[in-house]
């Protein structure tokens, strides 16, 4: 006769927490409450293009970490049986565009500190989460949070998740001078899609700007812009491949691939095998070269969108790439043939400079003077193509035009958001090109 006894598999709260918390960074954790608060952006904007009446706030002290929102707000049917969830319930598609996995604000809470409070409003709901970490991570029983209903405010939607009695490690960076600066750069690059479609986000009162990624274009050089519907188990997801030639070789740091997942960057200026560099016989069909600075004006942007974030190549901390995920290994065959016909061009420029040197300067320049005249355009504008250079045996025949440049300044966001109204504009950059007009009209023309 067998003797049939259970063994205990529960997890403690207190392992838990501490588990959930070992694998992620202190700007990971924030980056994780600012990826809520775009979904709700998105979710609430009449169009993916135009999110300029959304705001997200944060602000840290060493005796505080805040970020707020005039999103949407989380309704309480979500709130109560899936958003303290720890993980996705069975069959539950939530509605965003980054967060998937179940586990972004528990996470970036228990990080940061001891103590926490959500609030959220939508237009006709609202309700507060107040936790001691401390006291809940030593209860007994169901897992659970106490959340109270409250009235809400009529016209004012959004979320706020404060985070208080932070761990020693968190008010140590938070009290360095450079930290919040740094954070700041970090969410200029990581949400640089939603920046440029009017979101505006600040850390301590300072906005964040939007990094327009631009590429050469005209004169017989066109950047490569492919797109590609794909399937991830059964589930759609289109890729978009941009590359080409970027700005002069320096900064270096900014040569490389860039990887997007529905928005968000989630690698930066990548220049190692896991894009493609550096992999096989670079003499041979399917080799590439290592990098080298030769490369330094190189830019390829990667953007994975679907409306199952879930199927895209990304892991939880959505700053790493999931090599082994099917969608990126079609990608990265595109990348890697693109990295090829890219060092094709910088080995045509080199051959025609040495024989213009050889020649005295008499010999044409076409590469070189096609690089000169042409002019930068924006990674979201660029038409879809082939990347290609002029025939190096053909000099230009385009006429010339005007070359172009960038003007960058920062400004107050209540003044530029005036602005905008008053012009009915959508875009911080939009506001920047009406005033140089309207300007260069009045003093010059």
């Amino acid at each position: 006769m067998t003797n049939r006894l259970t063994a205990d598999a529960s997890a403690t709260r207190g392992f838990f927490v501490d588990m959930l918390v070992r694998d992620i960074g202190v700007d990971g954790a924030i980056l994780d409450l600012v990826d809520n608060a775009v979904d709700s952006a998105y979710k609430g904007a009449a169009s993916d293009d135009n999110l300029s009446q959304y705001r997200v706030e944060l602000t840290l002290s060493p005796d505080r970490f805040a970020i707020s929102d005039n999103c949407v707000g989380m309704d309480i049917d979500t709130a109560q049986h899936y958003a303290f969830r720890f993980g996705r319930a069975p069959g539950f598609q939530p509605d965003t565009r980054i967060g998937e996995f179940g586990i972004g604000m528990k996470r970036a809470v228990f990080r940061l500190g001891r103590n926490f409070r959500v609030e959220s409003a939508t237009s006709n709901t609202a309700f507060v989460v107040d936790v001691n970490v401390n006291e809940w991570r030593g209860e007994e029983g169901d897992w659970t949070f106490p959340m109270e209903i409250v009235d809400a405010s009529e016209g004012e939607t959004g979320t706020t998740v404060e985070v208080q009695n932070l761990h020693a490690g968190v008010r140590e960076l938070f009290s360095r001078d450079t930290y919040a600066s740094g954070l700041l750069r970090e969410i200029a690059d990581r949400y640089s899609e939603a920046l440029r479609k009017g979101l505006q986000i600040t850390v301590n009162e300072d906005p964040a700007d939007s990094h327009l990624h631009e590429l050469l274009r005209g004169f017989g050089i066109e950047p490569e812009h492919q797109t590609e519907e794909l399937l991830s188990g059964e589930r759609p997801v289109t890729l978009r491949i941009v590359a080409g030639i970027g700005r002069d070789r320096r900064p270096v740091a900014e040569s490389g691939w860039y990887i997007y997942c529905n928005g968000r960057l989630v690698v930066k200026a990548d220049r190692t095998s896991l894009t493609g560099w550096g992999e096989g016989d670079a003499s041979g069909e399917t080799g590439t070269p290592a990098w080298h600075p030769q490369y330094a004006r190189f830019r390829g942007f990667v953007f994975f969108t679907s409306d199952f974030p879930g199927a895209l190549p990304w892991t939880t901390t959505k700053t790493e790439i999931d090599e082994s995920a099917e969608v990126y290994r079609n990608a990265l065959g595109r990348m890697r043939s693109l990295i090829r016909r890219f060092t094709s061009y910088t080995n045509e420029l080199d051959r025609e400079r040495e024989h213009a040197e050889e020649s005295d300067g008499s010999a044409e320049e076409p590469i070189r003077e096609a690089m000169q005249r042409a002019a930068f355009m924006a990674v979201s504008e660029i038409p879809a193509g082939r990347f290609k250079v002029p025939d190096r045996s053909t000099p230009p025949t385009t006429p010339p035009g005007p070359n172009m440049t960038s003007i960058q300044f920062r400004a107050e966001v209540t003044r530029v958001d005036e602005l905008k109204k008053a012009l009915r504009l959508s875009t911080n950059r939009q506001v920047g090109e009406t005033a140089f007009m309207r300007l260069y009209d009045q003093e010059i023309d």
